[in-house]
């Protein structure tokens, strides 16, 4: 397993309370591989990534999300919500386009939500490198 899936995974372990899981999903949802009225999706290589972003989505929305495994070298899982009625239901209660920034700021009800949407961003599209192993340039 690389250091990043390491760090993954103990990020995933880290509960958001209850006031931090708007802005949490929304990381996940904004940064993942696509979010907008014709699908909302993530890829990743870290399966454990995945099943978090289906059980927060699940939980939160009610929304179906289907999780699939290809890739010949490796595995890579996608998550998706499939169902046209339940993205427009998960768009309407973030009113995803009708901010005018690019982040919408109001998810942010506390100031310990601003890192879990962080933490969701980075889950979604992360990488960070072992800071005790050398790099040749």
């Amino acid at each position: 397993m690389s250091f990043c899936s390491d760090v993954k995974n103990e990020l995933i372990n880290i509960r958001p309370s209850a006031c931090c899981k708007p802005s949490y999903i929304y990381g996940f949802m904004l940064f993942g591989r696509s979010f907008s009225i014709k699908r909302i999706s993530l890829q990743t290589g870290n399966e454990k990534v995945a099943k978090e972003y289906a059980d927060i989505i699940k939980y939160t929305y009610k929304a179906q999300v289907d999780i699939t495994v290809g890739g010949t070298v490796r595995p890579t899982y996608k998550a998706e919500v499939k169902s046209e009625a339940d993205r427009l239901k998960i768009l309407a209660m973030i009113d995803f386009g009708i901010s005018e920034t690019v982040i919408d700021r109001s998810l942010f009800v506390r100031e310990c939500c601003l890192p879990s949407f962080i933490r969701g961003a980075f889950l979604a599209c992360g990488n960070i490198n072992d800071p005790e192993k050398e790099y040749l340039s």
